[in-house]
């Protein structure tokens, strides 16, 4: 497929999804939770944003105790609200790090606190934005940029202007959830 048809393949879905935005109301009362208990110094308040993500890995391995005291640790507020991307590598212990991928995770935490200063990291965006730099620079991301945030944050920036994207990175995160399937038809 060559640019000019991913690229209006693109345009086609965000026309779909700007319908269907009235639909996420789901979506809108996790941030209106985010955003009325946005400091992360209450233990029960970071328990219940851990929960409200949903992550399997976190879930499945009972992890959301260990990591909302280490988030607690940390003191990311500061951090999360001056666009501070070192935060996320951070916002896992080191130990839960090494064993479980927890990177998604870290990436859709700071982005719903703050969605257009944090992008949401999963396969699925590796994949969409691999595919259009193969398409439009001939090139394809390491898989490793994708994992340093500050490189991953700046490819997705790239991506977003170069289509012209008017959504924040939840918004994109959903976007691309929603119809990624389609943009390489």
């Amino acid at each position: 497929m060559r640019l000019k048809g991913y690229s209006s393949n693109i345009k086609g879905c965000l026309q779909r999804f700007q319908e269907r935005k009235g639909y996420f109301t789901g979506d809108d009362k996790t941030l209106r939770f985010f955003h009325g208990n946005g400091t992360n110094t209450d233990l029960e308040n970071v328990i219940l944003k851990i929960a409200a993500l949903n992550n399997h890995v976190v879930t499945q391995n009972n992890l959301e105790l260990t990591i909302a005291r280490h988030i607690i640790s940390i003191n990311p507020d500061p951090r999360l609200t001056n666009g501070d991307t070192s935060v996320v590598n951070e916002l896992v212990p080191v130990d839960i790090r090494q064993e479980f991928q927890c990177y998604s995770f870290a990436t859709r935490y700071c982005s719903w606190h703050f969605p257009n200063l944090y992008p949401v990291y999963d396969e699925l965006i590796e994949q969409t934005v691999s595919e259009y730099f193969k398409l439009s620079k001939g090139t394809v991301p390491d898989h490793d940029q994708f994992l340093e945030y500050s490189t991953f944050s700046q490819l997705i920036d790239e991506f977003i202007k170069d289509l012209h994207i008017d959504l924040d990175y939840l918004e994109l995160d959903k976007f691309n959830w929603l119809y990624a399937d389609q943009f390489f038809k």
